[in-house]
């Protein structure tokens, strides 16, 4: 009986809406050990931050995909303090349907946060609060939102010169509000539109025909990295490798 040999991965790619992603393992890596907690090597993050990196890259992926003309970012916060995490949820279920009973079909993204200033003034960890990414083609006024919100003030926060939304969202998912409620710290609507991710995930040396430069061409990169990881393998050996990573977006002049 033959053995089969496990997976390997060595790049992939990820669209997502205008941007894209190239991401290399220098060595090839055993699909199994992608995403992997890599703490026990003491070189790497803990498995709260790694799981934090992901939601963030979820949230990044998922704004770049479904931003719109008239995207707007909100602050939705409590007159009344609100420490109950179920209420708010309910709260924000109410906000959305009266949204859509005005005819606006919103997809969305939300984070919630605690009121660390309200917090010390009250003496409790203070109110929750949600920023929420409204996608939507259509204009929606203001006064729209706040009637809709209705149990205190809304803030709409100016994004018109915010090069890039999407990091801009993601820096109010906070390790704090992580490490409370997990993936229950953000949440992501249904219907939105998804990152296509192309990886070569056959034997080593099987590529995708996605992966040929040629699909580079037309894309201009503005940002690289490269990281250093480690991880056990299946006999206890450390596995010492690097992330090449670049980012860029399609130039549209080019097509």
């Amino acid at each position: 009986m033959y053995k089969t040999e496990p997976k390997k991965r060595i790049e992939k790619i990820v669209i997502s809406g205008n941007v894209v992603e190239y991401i290399k393992y220098v060595k090839p890596i055993t699909v199994e050990h992608i995403g992997r907690d890599t703490s026990r090597t003491g070189e790497n993050e803990t498995k709260l931050d790694f799981n934090l990196v992901r939601a963030r890259q979820e949230i990044r992926r998922i704004v770049w995909c479904n931003e719109t003309k008239y995207s707007k970012f909100v602050t939705l916060t409590y007159k009344e303090t609100c420490l109950n995490y179920d209420l708010m949820l309910y709260d924000f279920k109410q906000f959305i349907k009266k949204l859509r009973r005005r005819g606006y079909n919103l997809p969305y993204v939300w984070i919630t946060e605690h009121q660390k200033e309200r917090g010390i003034k009250e003496g409790n960890e203070g109110s929750l609060h949600i920023h929420v990414v409204l996608f939507t083609d259509d204009f929606i006024s203001n006064s729209i939102i706040a009637e809709c919100w209705g149990l205190g003030f809304t803030k709409i926060n100016a994004i018109e010169h915010v090069n890039n939304l999407a990091a801009y969202v993601c820096k109010y998912l906070t390790k704090e509000e992580f490490d409370l409620y997990g993936k229950h710290s953000y949440h992501v609507s249904r219907g939105l539109k998804r990152p296509v991710i192309y990886g070569n995930d056959g034997y080593i040396g099987d590529w995708l025909q996605y992966t040929n430069p040629e699909v580079f061409k037309n894309v201009n990169f503005n940002f690289a990295k490269t990281t250093e990881f480690a991880y056990y393998a299946a006999d206890g050996s450390l596995i010492k490798n690097s992330i090449i990573y670049r980012q860029g977006v399609w130039n549209r002049e080019k097509e």
